[in-house]
């Protein structure tokens, strides 16, 4: 009698459902997997979520998520990749400054004019208003979300990223990314820097910050003419409660956070399936294994230039012994060299290739998605960056020993078959790849916990200030206490002495 009683009062008690906005346009694949596994992860914690989701990028086809409500805007003319810049980032001077500008650009002059687009729709604006979302997230990178949240009135939201803590993002927040120590979001180094390194790092941290202050902030300052209060895109962010990174805190480098800090890397990985026919057939036949090459979405292998081709098949020719499934775009043999130990695949099931056992490495352009899928199959890499955060990426896994570094600048035939070699022989890359691996399995809370955790904990007491940092406020002279300290010398004629210096004793008066 008491169980049923029990049964009674717990079928009785009132479920939590909040509604939740998600702004995640198609700007590429893994940002639209990134922020759709967050709607889906919230579907299935019980909540109503809905995604709006606006076209950016032509190559980007999918909504990301499964079992959330869309919301799809379509705008035909949008010039956004509107040229094909896969080619380009194969080429040796193809992540120039130059190149790095046109993108940051190209893009926020895209989510300008979409955003526009969107404000200026009053009957969108007025179904989103109406629906009275609990909360709103988006990516630090859409600016127009936090725009649009300004114009229905939705004040309690999270930011996300789907790559790593951007050193500007992390400023906002008032937490420093130290560049004598903290390698920049597009840097090549790892925080163990020498003098070369950390003028580097600093070169390209100042870099980051030009591109961001008179490229992206004015784009997002400028949709304040559409709104009826005002504005102020920096102070938006900084309004967040929380921000969800897209990182795993055991592959990152180690630096300073704050509680505003959430790490959720890895929650955009599904579980594996076991492979078709085809691809087991693939796994049983192969002689020593198989390594996978793939190089994600945005870059594709069909478009690098027949000198780079010829690389890659020189290399694999030289391991006859090892099958390739290569992740390649193009169905066309066309003048394409055949080799028998090498499989191209418009397609390849990633991640359930990376979690057979035949599979003995991931030849990757270390894309954050890539990457986490990697580690969480216990697979160690060789790393060919070719653009944006993947250069960064690639350094924390090979700090992490599970991943060689190739430079594309210089690569060679006899260059990638060494590196294939070290990879597969030296036992101790394996052996931190499945320790990695583990270790993230059997971690106290995990990233999907952490990520339902905190988003209803927001929901029921943001917007809240509690976790921002006054060093948000602090210009440059006031964090460093050199006005202080200027001051204290001056006063006293460049003779400081300690003993003038009054502590109080902290008891209450």
């Amino acid at each position: 009698m008491h169980l049923y009683m029990a049964l009674f009062l717990i079928l009785l008690e009132p479920i939590s459902s909040y509604k939740i906005l998600i702004f995640s346009p198609r700007l590429g694949h893994s940002h639209v997997n990134f922020m759709g596994r967050i709607a889906d992860i919230l579907v299935e914690a019980g909540h109503d979520v809905t995604v709006f989701v606006p076209d950016l990028n032509p190559d980007v086809s999918n909504n990301g998520s499964k079992l959330a409500k869309i919301i799809r805007k379509r705008f035909p003319n949008n010039p956004y990749l509107a040229k094909n810049s896969s080619g380009i980032m194969w080429k040796k001077k193809g992540n120039s400054i130059l190149r790095v500008y046109q993108l940051f650009k190209r893009l926020s002059d895209a989510q300008r004019m979409t955003c526009r687009k969107h404000l200026e729709d009053d009957k969108l604006m007025d179904s989103l208003q109406a629906e009275q979302y609990d909360l709103g997230i988006t990516e630090y990178i859409n600016f127009c979300g936090y725009s649009i949240f300004k114009r229905i009135g939705l004040n309690n939201y999270i930011t996300a990223t789907a790559v790593n803590l951007f050193e500007v993002t992390s400023d906002i927040f008032g937490v420093s990314s130290n560049p004598s120590y903290v390698p920049a979001s597009f840097a090549f180094t790892s925080d163990k820097m020498n003098y070369r390194d950390r003028l580097t790092n600093i070169i390209i941290y100042a870099i980051t910050y030009g591109l961001t202050k008179f490229i992206w902030e004015p784009a997002a300052q400028s949709l304040q003419h559409h709104l009826p209060n005002k504005f102020d895109y920096i102070e938006a962010v900084e309004k967040s409660s929380l921000i969800f990174v897209n990182t795993e805190e055991l592959i990152e480098f180690p630096r300073l956070v704050s509680r505003k800090i959430v790490f959720v890397g890895g929650i955009a990985i599904s579980e594996a399936s076991p492979l078709t026919e085809d691809y087991q057939q693939i796994m049983d036949h192969s002689g020593r294994g198989v390594i996978l090459v793939s190089f994600g979405t945005i870059v594709k292998s069909k478009d690098m230039d027949s000198d780079m081709k010829k690389i890659f098949e020189d290399a694999f020719q030289q391991l006859s012994e090892i099958t390739f499934i290569w992740k390649y775009e193009n169905d066309e043999r066309g003048e394409d060299v055949y080799l028998p130990n090498v499989i191209k695949r418009k397609w390849v099931p990633q991640n359930d290739l990376l979690n057979h056992h035949k599979l003995l490495a991931f030849i990757s352009h270390c894309g954050q998605n890539s990457l986490m899928e990697s580690i969480n199959g216990g697979v160690p890499l060789i790393c060919i960056p070719l653009f944006s955060d993947q250069f960064r990426n690639a350094a924390t896994a090979k700090n992490r020993n599970v991943a060689v570094i190739l430079n594309k600048e210089n690569l060679t035939a006899v260059g990638l078959s060494s590196a294939v070699k070290t990879i597969i022989n030296e036992e101790s890359y394996r052996k931190s790849a499945q320790k990695l691996k583990k270790m993230i399995k059997y971690k106290p809370v995990s990233a999907r916990e952490r990520l339902i955790r905190y988003t209803e904990f927001v929901i029921k007491y943001g917007p809240f200030e509690n976790f921002n940092v006054a060093a948000s406020k602090l210009n440059i002279f006031q964090y460093f206490l050199v006005d202080v300290l200027l001051v204290a010398y001056l006063s006293k004629g460049g003779r400081w002495k300690l003993s003038e210096v009054k502590i109080h004793s902290g008891r209450p008066s």
